[in-house]
């Protein structure tokens, strides 16, 4: 888990950096950072996801909360291929 935690943290710094205010003149940043993950999280998880992530953005990027976007699109296995190989059958 720690690993996996690194790796979003990660790219949440490099999303920041790409929508920091000072490449926006006019202080309009909006960032939208979109999750595709496989369907199952429950709520809650997909809540405490949103919270760090919006912290993080205002932590490295000067972001205001109320204008960081997290946008979670669950997948099926039956839609989601890894090395050409989908993660679970079509439902019947």
């Amino acid at each position: 888990m720690v690993g996996i935690h690194n790796r979003i943290q990660s790219l949440i710094i490099s999303l920041a950096r790409k929508s920091c205010p000072e490449s926006n003149p006019k202080g309009k940043a909006m960032p939208m950072i979109r999750i595709e993950l496989s369907a199952g999280r429950t709520q809650e998880q997909k809540q405490k996801v949103a919270e760090e992530i919006t912290q993080s953005m205002v932590a490295h990027c000067g972001c205001k909360p109320e204008t960081v976007h997290v946008v979670f699109e669950d997948v099926k296995p039956s839609d989601w291929a890894v090395g050409g190989k989908f993660l679970g059958a079509p439902a019947t």
